[in-house]
């Protein structure tokens, strides 16, 4: 009977420690929405100039999104995308003179990049579509239609924050340090650029992050892997680098099965007859025939020649060779380097660099082979490093010129990365509250950021 009872209170203590915990998490969730919220309300108002990150071909897209569905290879620029870069002119790199915003100027396409022609028709109208649906309760308050689309911003980053936060705790991490790295990640460089000006990188921190979540909620109830594979292909209509996290869960599902499978017979019949391996592999096959078929449709649609904005480079194995370390440590620099960008930029940079350098490698020498932790930070690696130069020769292929890729194509491994550090963190206590000291220091560097 004694026992009973402590059984029975021993098991309603459990339930209010779970209780207490749920709404634990839902508070901080709830504060990763408001950071990212005021992240972007902040920087957003204060924008003047265009971002340099092709900002110019996007403010045309979500212009022409609602009317005409996509842009097509060869088509014109707006007059509206034209008068907002003549007349705002370009951050960092400078611009047009003040004389050259007027009506004569303006009409004339031949005076502005490419020729005027757009460069964005190689997407698909997915990410500027939902731009448009999302950005317009704030053009019916009155913000004009470039800022409402800057705006919109605050939702792929709360996205991804919160997604980060719940997968980091399906890994055990604890709180304070699931919401440091998570926090982290909304005060970096990376959100700056990406998700405070229109950009196709928006989605990327959140597609990683989403990505984390469903491939660990899978590992536990396993017919979540549709899900899983049905997200690998939205993202990668909406970019095709934000496939990159998708392929790392792919690796990351085919180590774990190997482990699972050694030292059995017939080991590798039996790993590729894994419904879940499959499953995951058949969605990144599934996300590369989709964007394949959109290239067979961007060509149908052409209307003329897509111009060239960049030069072209030399493709040589150095170059080639050279891509294999273009994404780590630097994938959370963010569109420019963090001394051009502002003061407040540069410890941000600095801390994320170390984290995703130390995390992976630190993860993988201090795991045993084949452990989930060794998986996760080798499926990462692998990834980051082989994917540079693939899509560099896939690039260099489809449109006959070689143009070395930039740190922020791997921007969607950086939850990954986070959950790497987190790991490798997760027993050190002290450090605990050093994190979140220096998580909200970043934050608030990153909200100094001058225009």
């Amino acid at each position: 009977m004694q026992t009973d009872t402590k059984g029975r209170s021993g098991g309603i203590a459990q339930l209010f420690r779970r209780r207490d915990t749920r709404f634990w998490e839902r508070a901080v969730a709830v504060l990763l929405m408001v950071a990212s919220a005021v992240l972007v309300g902040v920087h957003v108002p204060k924008h003047i100039a265009v971002s340099p990150i092709d900002e110019y071909m996007y403010i045309d897209y979500v212009a022409k999104v609602s009317s005409q569905g996509v842009v097509r290879t060869g088509e014109g620029v707006s007059e509206f995308a034209r008068a907002y870069l003549a007349c705002h002119n370009v951050r960092n790199v400078g611009g047009w003179p003040e004389t050259h915003c007027n009506p004569q100027s303006i009409a004339d396409p031949n005076g502005f990049p490419n020729r005027g022609i757009t460069s964005a028709d190689i997407y698909t109208p997915a990410y500027f579509a939902i731009t448009r649906v999302l950005a317009q309760p704030f053009v019916m308050a009155g913000v004009d239609l470039v800022s409402a689309a800057r705006l919109t911003g605050m939702f792929w980053l709360a996205l991804a924050a919160v997604a980060l936060f719940y997968a980091l705790r399906r890994l055990l991490i604890p709180m304070m340090l699931s919401a440091s790295l998570s926090l982290l990640m909304v005060g970096s460089s990376a959100a700056f650029w990406s998700n405070t000006f229109i950009s196709t990188d928006a989605p990327a921190m959140a597609a990683g992050a989403v990505a984390l979540l469903l491939a660990l909620r899978t590992a536990e109830h396993r017919n979540a892997v549709w899900w899983l594979a049905g997200a690998a292909v939205l993202a990668a209509l909406l970019k095709l680098q934000l496939l990159l996290p998708f392929a790392a869960v792919a690796v990351f599902f085919m180590l774990q099965r190997l482990s699972a499978v050694r030292g059995r017979p017939r080991p590798v019949s039996s790993f590729f007859r894994d419904r879940l391996v499959l499953i995951t592999v058949g969605g990144v096959l599934a996300a590369v025939v989709a964007q394949f078929v959109w290239m067979v449709v961007r060509s149908s649609i052409a209307v003329g020649d897509a111009g060239a904005l960049v030069a072209s480079a030399s493709f040589t194995p150095s170059a080639l060779a050279d891509e294999l370390f273009r994404f780590i440590p630097a994938l959370a620099e963010g569109a420019l380097d963090p001394a051009s960008t502002g003061g407040g930029a540069i410890i941000p940079v600095g801390v994320l660099t170390l984290l995703v350098a130390g995390g992976l490698i630190g993860l993988w020498g201090s795991s045993r082979g084949l452990s989930t932790e060794s998986n996760l930070a080798v499926s990462t690696i692998l990834v980051a490093t082989v994917s540079a130069p693939v899509l560099a020769v896939v690039s260099a292929v489809l449109t006959g010129q070689y143009i070395a890729l930039v740190p922020r194509y791997g921007l969607s491994l950086l939850p990954f990365a986070l959950a790497c550090a987190g790991l490798l963190f997760t027993e050190r206590r002290a450090m605990r509250i050093p994190f979140l000291v220096v998580a909200v220091l970043c934050y608030c560097l990153v909200l100094t950021i001058p225009q």
